[in-house]
């Protein structure tokens, strides 16, 4: 027993040329429609993450760079301070443990 709504096992033979017609039409616009879309939202994707993945490398470099700058800063302000004198001679004291009578100021 077939039902009545779906066409017997005869190929195209069980719609009618209104019915093909109408198929024939959706496979030749759906198809290409498909294809088209699918292509774009690839590309899409693929051009945003190069643009996310460029974003945060020169946001890591950037920061590199302010870092290494900091640490550059940071390394002459050593190097002056062990040129220093005053600082020199303070060290030793603390690390010496006593006190260094200096000499009294002239008058």
């Amino acid at each position: 027993m077939q039902r009545a709504d779906v066409p017997s096992g005869r190929g195209f033979k069980g719609f009618s040329i209104r019915g093909r017609l109408l198929l024939f039409s959706l496979c030749i616009s759906l198809i290409p429609i498909t294809i088209i879309t699918t292509l774009g939202y690839l590309h899409a994707r693929m051009t945003l993450r190069e643009e996310a993945l460029d974003w945060l490398t020169a946001v890591a470099e950037s920061r590199m760079a302010h870092v290494l700058e900091i640490l550059e800063v940071k390394n002459k302000q050593a190097v002056n301070f062990s040129s220093d004198g005053f600082i020199r001679d303070s060290l030793e004291i603390i690390s010496g443990g006593g006190l260094v009578m200096k000499k009294p100021l002239p008058a």
